[in-house]
């Protein structure tokens, strides 16, 4: 399982906590590889030089299915990484010029972050 955000140490629930460590090792406990970029909570958007980063992971992992954020989610962490994502997932051919590449087969909403 690939995670945009690797550093939450500006949201207040993650003071103290190494969050990344935990849900590594927690996914780890049930047989998930955990990876995590280096995104700050908060503090990143969807510029070309992030949809690179993201898009180079995604053609490296080659996914069958994946598991998008949900259209709604108002989050804006949320929203930002919905669209890294999904532009990530159907369009790597084009921001890498990687003919190669093929989107998943299927594509998911998962609807998180309904709290704000």
């Amino acid at each position: 399982m690939q995670h945009l955000i690797g550093d939450y140490s500006n949201w207040p629930p993650a003071h103290g906590r190494a969050v990344a460590k935990m849900t590594a090792e927690l996914s780890a406990d049930h047989g998930v590889e955990t990876q995590f970029l280096d995104f700050v909570s908060h503090r990143f958007d969807v510029q070309l030089d992030n949809q690179i980063v993201v898009v180079e992971v995604v053609a490296k992992i080659k996914p069958d299915v994946a598991l998008a954020l949900w259209k709604e989610d108002n989050d804006n962490d949320h929203m930002v990484a919905r669209e890294l994502s999904r532009n990530a997932l159907r369009h790597a051919n084009r921001i890498l010029g990687d003919e190669t590449y093929r989107p998943p087969s299927d594509m998911l909403a998962a609807i998180l972050g309904l709290m704000g």
